[in-house]
């Protein structure tokens, strides 16, 4: 079994070498880990260090993170395919439970809880994906999304049935990839954190949060109900199963340091 991880970058070389580490870090997982950069034109050295260390680079334009996955998936060679940003990281055997997963279900995609962490990758909080009775409808009405693409992995024909990621949504186009895998099957909850999402207040959704706003409320009136009162009843009870499932996640908002 082959899982490739596909890593989109523009001048990333800080953080990079710990991303490539815990991908490395994985070797010993029961399948053949593929890795793979695609690089915007880093002027940083990003593509080189990841070149000296062994990782194949993808090099060219691109219209943005999610074309550049789209880009380095098309690429690969993996039966199952995963994306890992290049300021995040995998953590200890997570593609054990990926590899562990495919084995005995036939489930075309597997996700599992995030980390959240910080500069000095300090632990500030897990974020659970949504259980398996919210339908798309009423996930759509939530204004993001809780499965985290780091955490998430699927089958490559499942992936190419999708048509890969929507690159209209260039910032939410995970959300928007989610919510038509969900459509069409369903997802297997992996009971465990596979990544670590490292939050700095510089991340691309982060300084992009208007426009990624605007594309959610795109992404809500294309899959959610017609009516708005019942858009604001599923966005409730979503968001109180989401409050209560990350309780650690939930008090940092009620405190005035969301994520």
């Amino acid at each position: 079994m082959v899982i490739s991880i596909v890593t989109p970058t523009l001048n990333a070389r800080r953080y990079l070498p710990e991303c490539i580490a815990s991908v490395k870090a994985q070797r010993s997982a029961g399948g053949v880990i593929e890795h793979i950069v695609v690089d915007g034109g880093s002027t940083d050295g990003t593509a080189d260090y990841a070149e000296a260390h062994n990782v194949r680079v993808l090099r060219g334009k691109d219209k943005g993170i999610f074309d550049a996955i789209n880009r380095g998936s098309r690429a690969s060679s993996g039966e199952w395919l995963g994306f890992l940003g290049a300021d995040d990281v995998l953590l200890d055997r997570a593609l054990d439970a990926i590899v562990a997963s495919a084995g005995h279900t036939s489930s075309p995609w597997a996700t599992g809880s995030v980390r959240y962490i910080d500069e000095a990758n300090k632990p500030i909080g897990n974020l659970r994906p949504l259980p398996e009775w919210v339908p798309t409808s009423m996930m759509a009405c939530l204004g993001w999304s809780p499965t985290h693409h780091i955490a998430t992995y699927l089958r490559r024909e499942f992936f190419e049935e999708l048509g890969g990621f929507n690159i209209e949504y260039t910032v939410a186009a995970d959300y928007d990839l989610f919510l038509r895998a969900t459509a069409r099957a369903a997802c297997q909850r992996i009971d465990g954190t596979l990544a670590a999402m490292r939050r700095t207040g510089t991340n691309f959704s982060a300084r992009n949060a208007a426009l990624g706003r605007q594309q959610c409320l795109a992404i809500r009136q294309r899959y959610g109900p017609r009516f708005r009162c019942q858009q604001r009843v599923y966005r409730e009870i979503v968001r109180v199963w989401v409050n209560a499932a990350n309780p650690t996640w939930s008090m940092r908002k009620v405190f005035g340091r969301p994520y």
